[in-house]
């Protein structure tokens, strides 16, 4: 299933509306190396590398770099070339605040903007200063704003909601990544059994790539994270994943998603080797009993910090510590709201249409690690499962 231009437009209208009732003329995003925003794509379709301006009358302006592929792929009301700015974020900002936003309100807009006498252009909360600062010499005649709390929350508060065709995309990315998973599990009890064959972090990142492509994936989500018995200890190891072997002993993580119409799942799996240590065993038990613990939990209504404050208990009174947040939203972006963190997570309970992911770990630096991470949709009633991620015993 694939999002519908009826759906894109919705979604500039809700955004637009948000504007007017917030007294904000237009708000400017921005999508470039280096400054990321995949709330772009989120209402437009269009992939990457653009700046779109949503105004408070329901138009909306994109600014590719890739004029075809934007052609291609997006909804917008209009599309100018980036060329036509000599591909320079402040003048494009500059001239299409003053040739499309200038004496061009709706009537109550007007009445709007008149209790405050002048017109307000937000900016996205991860611009930087001296950006912010070159904008307001540059564009006359409006008030540059950048709130921490404004269309960037906004968005967020959107796109923590899946609507049904989201979902559908879900069951879709979770059926190719359990297919994935399933393939790699084989892969891997064939290669690391076979006399004089040696497997490396390498060829597991690779594969989870190639089979994600021959699913008609994007690609992964995000760079794979493989990290032998010799590195598990680390969350997130650097390298992601190095040409070191993968041995038939001791612990390996390997965390990925795939990336399918735009969204990503994420799941993790351990690879438990042979010969495991007794501490090794009770990590592992632990991590299974917390990952069971925190799928029971999941509802709408509870608070998104609810579930996490139960796994930390339960590793507490092991004498274990896990350095990480519980889980995590998940979807055009592979860590979005909420946040399933104690004691400082989101605030937000969870609501039904989230898609979250629970990972529940340990690490030690001389056992190695054990993470175990599934996607979950939240529901009426609770929760479903949508990957099969899990811990493998060789």
């Amino acid at each position: 299933m694939d999002i519908t231009s009826e759906t894109f437009l919705s979604r500039q209208k809700r955004t637009s509306d948000y504007l007017l009732e917030e007294g904000i003329s237009a708000a400017v995003l921005k999508d470039f190396e280096g400054s990321r925003n995949s709330s772009i794509r989120y209402l437009t379709g269009h992939p990457q590398d653009a700046l779109l301006f949503i105004f408070s009358d329901g138009r909306t302006i994109l600014v590719p770099w890739d004029m075809l592929l934007a052609e291609k792929n997006a909804y917008c009301g209009q599309i100018i070339p980036y060329t036509d700015y000599n591909r320079n974020f402040i003048k494009a900002a500059a001239a299409v605040a003053s040739e499309k936003l200038s004496g061009r309100l709706l009537p109550q807009e007007k009445r709007k903007v008149n209790e405050d006498s002048r017109l307000k252009l937000e900016f996205s909360s991860s611009s930087a200063w001296l950006e912010i600062l070159s904008l307001k010499n540059e564009i006359s005649g409006f008030d540059i704003i950048c709130r921490e709390k404004g269309i960037d929350g906004f968005l967020d508060s959107c796109r923590m909601i899946k609507d049904s065709v989201e979902i559908q995309i879900y069951r879709e990315a979770s059926a190719v990544t359990d297919k994935i998973i399933d393939k790699l599990e084989q892969y891997i009890r064939k290669n690391i059994s076979a006399a004089g064959k040696i497997i490396r972090e390498t060829d597991i990142a690779f594969y989870i790539e190639k089979l994600a492509r021959e699913e008609g994936c994007e690609g992964t989500g995000f760079e794979t994270l493989a990290a032998s018995s010799e590195r598990s200890w680390a969350i997130h190891p650097w390298p992601a994943f190095s040409s070191g072997a993968v041995h038939a002993e001791g612990l390996t993580i390997i965390d990925f998603g795939i990336r399918h119409k735009g969204y990503t799942t994420d799941v993790t799996m351990t690879i438990a080797g042979k010969n495991l240590t007794e501490k090794q065993k009770e990590m592992i038990s632990l991590v299974e009993k917390a990952s069971f613990t925190a799928e029971k939990s999941l509802k709408p209504g509870i608070s998104a910090s609810s579930p996490a404050e139960d796994i930390n208990l339960l590793f507490k009174n092991a004498g274990y510590t896990m350095p990480h947040s519980l889980g995590h939203g998940i979807g055009l972006d592979v860590h979005e709201a909420p946040l399933l963190k104690a004691p400082s997570g989101s605030p937000e309970t969870l609501k039904e249409g989230m898609v979250i992911t629970l990972e529940p770990g340990l690490y030690d630096m001389d056992e190695g690690g054990v993470r175990l991470e599934n996607d979950f949709l939240i529901t009426k009633e609770g929760c479903e499962k949508l990957t099969s991620s899990r811990i493998v015993f060789l």
